[in-house]
């Protein structure tokens, strides 16, 4: 009987650690994980190194081979290949991985954190240009005759972005149905982020500004009108079932901002632009950070100063303040 008992028990122990190994992240983060480890094991096999369990020389020898430093003809360094943010999610996976297969994972090297910091600050260099209101004024005047076909559709597509914080992916995210329309208002479910772990959704709330050719909500509701019910917000051009692929979005912007004089430093317009246009206009607006954090569904205080552009110009916009206010207000409610 003893031993029966202790069986049992044993069974249940190891029942409750596949549970908790199962559980202690969510199921896009762990398959995420498996991906990255599944991409350095095939890279390891071809640099003749060993993955699993790995060490420092392997990961450094895969950093620079995933990286891809160049040096240009102006003399500066850049970064050719994946982004330090990636390459540190890379080795976060490896970690994991070695910790879930009971190995030690490889001891925290002070040259692996050299070089991933060394990356991050070079991918800070080439940050996305923030997009401002004297921009967003700029394509507004867009002369007729200088409007591509697909025009209105990509400024409004911008103008929802830049409005709402929005991640590229975000905007995939959001369906027709994930829109209504309050007063002067408009509320968006995004039904899950990068950052929602439990995917328990989350709504924006845009405020209108009405007569601005800049209103998002206006925006928003030309967009709805060029999709139907059950599809994306954003639909692919040749598959209306189906949201606009991320770098059609990434195209969309720079296409309505190439009337946008260049940038002295070289930066160009993203699809970035418009989550980094609006934190870096609210901000100088006089908004506070918890606000903008709540709005945009940041986490961490780091990415905002990240996304901040000191040099954005004061300028006025009674729909902007409206839309952070109106998050602060919610913050106040939820607290």
């Amino acid at each position: 009987m003893h031993d029966l008992h202790d069986n049992a028990f044993e069974q249940q122990l190891r029942d409750a650690l596949a549970f908790i190994e199962q559980h202690e992240i969510a199921a896009s983060t762990r398959d995420g994980y498996e991906r990255a480890f599944a991409s350095f094991s095939r890279r390891c096999d071809e640099l003749g190194r060993c993955p699993l369990p790995t060490d420092e020389t392997t990961l450094l020898l895969w950093l620079v081979d995933q990286l891809k430093p160049v040096i240009g003809d102006d003399g500066d360094l850049r970064l050719d290949g994946i982004s330090g943010h990636t390459a540190r999610l890379a080795i976060t996976a490896i970690n994991w991985t070695h910790l879930r297969e009971g190995l030690q994972p490889p001891a925290p090297s002070p040259a692996v954190r050299d070089v991933i910091r060394a990356a991050c600050r070079l991918q800070l260099a080439k940050r996305a240009r923030p997009l401002t209101i004297e921009h967003l004024r700029l394509i507004a005047a867009t002369p007729a005759a200088a409007r591509h076909r697909t025009w209105q559709r990509d400024f409004d597509l911008t103008l929802a972005g830049f409005g709402g914080g929005f991640r590229s992916s975000d905007l995939r995210r959001i369906g027709h149905s994930d829109v209504t329309f309050e007063l002067s208002q408009a509320r968006i479910l995004i039904p899950r982020s990068k950052t929602d772990q439990s995917g328990a959704g989350a709504t924006v709330v845009i405020a209108a500004a009405p007569g601005s050719d800049l209103c998002p909500v206006d925006a928003l509701r030309r967009l709805l009108a060029l999709s139907s019910a059950g599809a994306p917000l954003l639909p692919a051009p040749r598959n209306p079932g189906s949201p606009m692929r991320q770098p059609g979005i990434n195209a969309a912007v720079k296409r309505v901002a190439s009337v946008v004089p260049p940038s002295p430093d070289g930066k160009v317009f993203t699809s970035h632009s418009m989550r980094r246009g609006f934190c870096s206009v609210a901000r100088t607006q006089g908004a506070t950070a918890v606000s903008i954090m709540s709005k945009t569904r940041m986490t961490n205080w780091t990415n905002l100063a990240a996304y901040i552009d000191a040099e954005q110009p004061k300028v006025s916009i009674s729909a902007l303040m409206q839309l952070i206010l109106l998050g602060e207000e919610q913050r106040r409610d939820e607290t």
